[in-house]
């Protein structure tokens, strides 16, 4: 399961700017673990070895945030008769095409309420039920999203699918072993209301050893669907499960994929302001309480899709970084990359009024001067950024590329060739870290430790677990 070696034509990198500062301060896993060690990296690997591509073409990258795993319904897999190993396996043909040599594949956890499919019987036949949490007309943009159609979204129900991983481990372990040490698991189905589902991650580590060293992308804030969430309410206080579960992924030495919004999704919409980072002391509070996990911030720090970047957010992750070296940001979403693309374009949350009065001059300025901030912070500690995808179950290789083209400048609009995207302001080296050495040396080092908790402390944990059951007088107590 260790990354696969990196070598002939597919070790390619575009040409890119070198004078940007290739510091590698704030990184915490240096020693022994970080990208200077010859040992923790991958056979073949070839940042030694140069090279460039043609503008456009796809970096060779791990992606660090992928879903993959069948997840909402059947429309979110090619064909609803293919098993999912199957799936997987159409999946593996595009990661191909975008040049993506291996990804942290995550399930989806949730299912939407309401509607059904067919069993086959010929006279039950139900309207497909939804199956994304907000319907095409929006999720494809084709009109301003109104704070009306927030509050609709909101009464969508969710619930939580558990059994995603034990359907993941089973469609992993019918694959070739090449597949399979491309397609890196990650446990997902955790119930976040209830700290008692903790002890599923450990039967599920214990009935699947050698498979799951990540948790995660788990969501504690995100837009209208922390409140469709007929369990889960967003909670940071000192009782809520999620902190049971981050300390057991402390414990097994499993990195963790948060999602958790920055800012209030509704009021950027109300407004159709940039965001306001209400929700950053929350975040800053659960990392204080968990110095031992390595954590990744998904989505740049917490950005949405409605929810610009606020005029501070690069410091705030600059202030993030400096204070808790354990902290990650990965920058999935072609959503979130969108807010740094170089090409002028109105927001999402922006009414129609404020489409009408948009100014591509004054925005130019705006995101140029953000595009520069962001590539200071990411200079600043190069070795703290992942690149991800954000992709759910893609049906072609564009949907695994999007963020890396708007991040790469591609295609983004007259003049954006010329000045370049966010990674054009980055060093080659920085850009390497940034596109994959990153993400090799994280989950490298929570296999390896992982490995050895799985062999050491997992079944010990476990029988510590039932002893006390037994002890307190639960039922059964005794087996004869």
């Amino acid at each position: 399961m260790f990354l696969p070696s990196i070598s002939g034509d597919r070790a390619r990198s575009p040409t890119r700017r070198a004078d940007a500062a290739t510091s590698t301060s704030g990184d915490p896993a240096r020693a022994g673990d970080g990208p200077g060690a010859d040992a923790e990296l991958p056979a073949g690997d070839t940042r030694r070895q140069g090279g460039t591509a043609e503008a456009g073409t796809q970096t060779l990258m791990h992606d660090s945030h992928c879903h993959l795993a069948s997840g909402y319904a059947a429309v979110h897999m090619h064909d609803f008769s293919a098993t999912l190993a199957e799936s997987l396996l159409r999946q593996v043909a595009l990661l191909d095409a975008a040049g993506v040599d291996c990804c942290l594949c995550m399930g989806i956890p949730t299912r939407i309420e309401g509607g059904a499919l067919s069993c086959g019987c010929g006279h039950d036949f139900h309207a497909l039920g939804r199956s994304y949490y907000m319907p095409d007309e929006l999720r494809d943009n084709t009109r301003p999203i109104t704070v009306a159609d927030l509050q609709a979204l909101r009464r969508i129900g969710q619930y939580y699918n558990p059994a995603v991983d034990w359907q993941l481990a089973h469609a992993l372990g019918s694959l070739p072993a090449e597949v399979r040490r491309r397609l890196l698991a990650s446990v997902t189905g955790m119930p976040l209301h209830d700290p008692n589902g903790v002890h599923d991650v450990m039967r599920l580590k214990r009935d699947h050893p050698g498979v799951f060293f990540w948790a995660g992308e788990f969501t504690l804030r995100k837009g209208v669907v922390e409140t469709q969430n007929r369990s889960y309410q967003p909670d940071f206080s000192p009782e809520a499960a999620i902190h049971a579960y981050l300390a057991f992924f402390a414990r097994a030495s499993m990195g963790a994929t948060m999602h958790c919004d920055v800012s209030e999704e509704l009021e950027c919409v109300r407004t159709g302001q940039a965001g306001r980072a209400e929700y950053f002391e929350d975040v800053w509070g659960l990392f204080t309480r968990h110095p031992g996990n390595v954590i990744v911030w998904a989505h740049l720090g917490g950005l949405g899709k409605y929810s610009p970047p606020s005029p501070r957010h690069e410091d705030n992750l600059r202030r993030l970084l400096n204070a808790f070296p354990n902290v990650y940001i990965d920058m999935s979403w072609d959503v979130v990359a969108a807010h740094y693309s170089p090409c002028p374009a109105p927001s999402l949350n922006s009414s129609q009024a404020q489409r009408d009065a948009f100014d591509p001059a004054a925005d130019l300025l705006l995101r140029r001067r953000r595009i520069a901030a962001l590539a200071a912070v990411i200079s600043e500690f190069p070795t703290r950024f992942l690149c991800g995808s954000d992709s759910l179950v893609a049906m072609r290789a564009q949907s695994l590329t999007a963020s890396y083209a708007i991040y790469s400048g591609f295609g983004q609009g007259p003049g954006s060739a010329a000045w370049g995207g966010l990674f054009d302001q980055l060093s080659s080296g920085t850009l390497e870290l940034v596109l994959r050495l990153n993400t090799a040396r994280l989950y490298r080092r929570a296999r390896r430790h992982g490995l050895e908790y799985e062999r050491q402390g997992l079944l010990a944990d476990m029988r510590a677990i039932q002893a006390q059951a037994t002890m307190s007088g639960r039922t059964p107590n005794r087996w004869p």
